[in-house]
């Protein structure tokens, strides 16, 4: 007769027919399935490690049997029985000892490379077989392409223990003359036939590419104004010069567009008679708009007194809009000493870019 799995501890009499129960009734004589199987997990791998994700159960063996011995390793998805079946079948490889003393060097090898003994004649591709006498190297053999320095390239068609090379010319070196000597000691070494020199059709022309922008057009390349009015005295203090009576033009221009320029100033200067005094340090600027121009100060102080005297200064500036104005400023150590004739002083522009 048979007991089902969770019937009670019935039958026979003191026997055990419920391996299943994990009540108290688990005994040395009658031990459930959990208790078996438990006791056989520990007792077979050891302490097992258990995690969870995502409601799968995984289990971490001891003593590295995931990955196996470290010259054994455990194939991927390999099954423990699997791995130790192959582990007797294969046999265990030991681990790797300690590396071991270096041994002796080695002799040392034949150079790729020989050279001629004897002078023979440059042959030509219409004449081509010759016989190369060299220094013995193994590393030249039969059907081999070698070249020699001065001479050419050669198949080589024989090769023996005295050296002699029986060789086939297939390219020669440019400017070397049929039959004339190519001396001993030149360089025979291994190497692949001399590269043909392919020149390919020139290809189609390409598309004209769109036109470019159009550069500035200046209204004006140059102008200049010439001035008018009564003597104007320099004064000790920066300031523009302005003339003053009937008909006045002072010293300032408008430069048209936006641009680098070379401005000029042409001054028609004169002192007074007046020896006693120190002559002054006379300055000049250029002003854009308001606000200097760098670089354009001068100074002057070779003038006698009592003389007449024409400087001439520039200097060169980029504007950022249009019609901006460019004035003429000056400058004395002492005032009312020296003054610009009016009608002899002009201002001029050229545009540069």
């Amino acid at each position: 007769m048979s007991c089902e799995c969770d019937q009670r501890n019935t039958w026979p009499a003191g026997g055990c027919c419920n391996p299943c129960s994990a009540s108290a009734a688990n005994t040395a004589e009658c031990e459930t399935l959990p208790s078996q199987i438990s006791n056989f997990t520990k007792s077979f791998f050891g302490e097992v490690t258990k995690t969870e994700l995502d409601g799968e159960v995984q289990w971490v063996l001891p003593c590295n049997l995931e990955t196996g011995l470290e010259n054994n390793p455990r194939a991927p998805d390999e099954g423990l029985a699997c791995y130790f079946l192959r582990l007797f079948q294969d046999g265990i490889l030991g681990l790797t000892g300690p590396t071991g003393a270096a041994g002796n060097d080695g002799a040392d090898g034949f150079n790729a490379y020989t050279v001629t003994t004897q002078t023979f004649l440059q042959p030509s591709l219409s004449d081509p077989n010759r016989v190369i006498r060299t220094a013995y190297n193994p590393a030249i053999m039969e059907n081999l392409v070698v070249f020699v320095r001065g001479s050419g390239w050669y198949v080589v068609n024989s090769y023996d223990l005295d050296g002699a090379l029986h060789g086939t010319v297939i390219s020669v070196v440019s400017g070397t003359a049929y039959n004339s000597a190519v001396t001993a000691g030149k360089l025979v070494a291994p190497t692949g036939p001399q590269g043909v020199s392919v020149v390919g059709p020139t290809g189609p022309t390409g598309p004209q590419g769109p036109t470019g922008a159009s550069g500035p057009n200046p209204t004006a390349v140059n102008d200049w104004v010439q001035c008018e009015g009564d003597p104007w005295f320099v004064q000790v203090a920066y300031t523009q010069v302005q003339f003053s009576g009937g008909t006045i033009q002072d010293p300032e221009l408008l430069l048209p567009d936006a641009g680098e320029y070379r401005v000029e100033a042409i001054l028609d200067l004169q002192s007074i008679p007046d020896p006693t005094e120190t002559f002054p340090l006379l300055k000049f600027k250029f002003q854009l708009d308001g606000g200097d121009v760098s670089g354009s100060e001068i100074r002057f102080s070779n003038m006698q007194w009592d003389t007449y005297h024409t400087l001439t200064f520039w200097a060169y500036l980029t504007t950022s809009g249009v019609n901006q104005q460019v004035t003429l400023w000056a400058n004395a150590g002492t005032a009312d000493r020296v003054y610009i004739r009016g009608a002899k002083t002009r201002m001029a522009y050229v545009r540069l870019s």
